[in-house]
């Protein structure tokens, strides 16, 4: 993966993400548990990729609603 992907280094707390995204073309989030709240807790804008300047794509890939509480997510912060 690592020859292969151009990956960033690991951010393990979201202030530093907000604070200082990496500066990628494509932002990509997935699996079929990646809004399970009953995995991932609260709903993190590492997961709903609401971080960076706007410019980079987002794209969610393989990603499943599983929460039927969840009535509505804000995807994109305006």
């Amino acid at each position: 993966m690592n020859k292969k992907l151009n990956l960033s280094k690991e951010y393990r707390m979201i202030k530093n993400l907000n604070n200082q995204p990496p500066s990628y073309d494509i932002y990509i989030t997935g699996s079929d548990q990646v809004w399970n709240s009953g995995i991932v807790g609260e709903l993190s804008d590492a997961y709903t990729l609401n971080f960076g300047d706007g410019k980079a794509k987002k794209v969610s890939y393989a990603a499943s609603m599983v929460n039927p509480d969840i009535k509505e997510i804000n995807l994109l912060r305006i």
